[in-house]
């Protein structure tokens, strides 16, 4: 999720407004115009633009909400996966 998607309600409303196939295009996009690169979890979910757009808003309220940087939750987030055993979470 980008700084310009900080507003939980103005997100819901481009959704609304483009559809979800389009919001996961423009969003993937500019999460790679600013990072160079998209993570692998969204290329995996560019098909299902639905869970795609729930799991880049649920990063960034978990991401913006807490104390933790990014990186310090994605590898609690890898922790919990591997320690539930779940090959989906790791893999990505």
């Amino acid at each position: 999720m980008t700084k310009i998607k900080d507003d939980f309600e103005l997100a819901i409303s481009e959704i609304k407004e483009k559809g979800a196939e389009k919001t996961a295009e423009d969003w993937v996009k500019l999460v790679e115009a600013e990072s160079g690169s998209a993570p692998l979890i969204y290329k995996k979910l560019e098909d299902c633009p639905e869970a795609l757009l729930s799991h880049m808003m649920y990063k960034h309220a978990v991401s913006s909400l807490g104390a933790l940087s990014p990186k310090t939750v994605e590898l609690i987030s890898l922790a919990v996966g591997a320690a539930l055993r779940c090959d989906h979470c790791t893999t990505y």
